[in-house]
């Protein structure tokens, strides 16, 4: 939900439910118009209030009686307080319902999500030309954005990207990287000796707290 609807029933602004059923409305110009959502919040304190109300209807309808009814809202946006748009508003007439964690792949990147559902159907963009298969490069973010394997869902038929060519400049770059030697050489504090100077920083504003943690440390203490 993005608007707050009844914050003592628990419809508020980021409560979250499972979109169950919609009712349209015909308009004059014979479109179907939404004008109420049943949602299946899980949650049985959310909504109790408004399945209390809308019990003799569920019942006449046939419609589950864990399911809360969300219906349109409406609002007046005021566009401008001064100058030549002064007194104008807007009126917002619209179900209060957003798709929940929906976003693209491309800002999906750096996300650690337990349960993830990829889209891979093909759909034709505002021109009427149908998308290409999504690339090896954006299945691999997608995909890994699951922590498990549980929970990673594929919403289309998978078709295995296909393998990159021989010139590849990142499959090059890798194999470059694994014919370089890497000699890794760490050295600690307190076994370099008394040969040098040692030089030792610590945050003098924490000190005092983390005066145990120094006590601690051997390379702190090494003189």
């Amino acid at each position: 939900m993005s608007t707050n609807v009844d914050v003592q029933d628990g419809l508020f602004n980021g409560s979250t439910g499972i979109l169950k059923k919609i009712e349209y409305a015909t308009a004059h110009d014979k479109r179907r118009i939404p004008h109420r959502c049943w949602i299946d919040f899980k949650n049985p304190l959310i909504g109790i209030s408004k399945r209390t109300i809308s019990k003799s209807y569920q019942n006449r309808k046939k419609i589950n009686a864990e399911w809360t009814s969300i219906e349109r809202v409406t609002k007046n946006i005021n566009i401008s307080r001064t100058g030549r748009l002064k007194g104008f508003e807007i009126i917002r007439n619209q179900l209060p319902l957003v798709a929940a964690n929906g976003m693209t792949i491309t800002k999906s990147q750096g996300s650690s999500i337990p349960c993830v559902v990829v889209s891979i159907k093909p759909f034709c963009n505002r021109f009427g030309k149908q998308r290409r298969k999504l690339s090896r490069e954006l299945l691999y973010v997608a995909c890994s954005r699951a922590t498990s394997l549980k929970g990673l869902f594929i919403d289309g038929t998978f078709e295995p990207p296909v393998k990159p060519s021989f010139n590849d400049p990142v499959t090059l770059e890798m194999e470059r990287l694994r014919s370089i030697p890497f000699s890794f050489s760490l050295k600690f504090i307190q076994t370099i000796g008394n040969q040098v100077w040692k030089l030792y920083f610590h945050n003098v504003q924490s000190f005092n707290a983390h005066s145990e943690d120094v006590a601690c440390d051997k390379c702190a203490l090494d003189r």
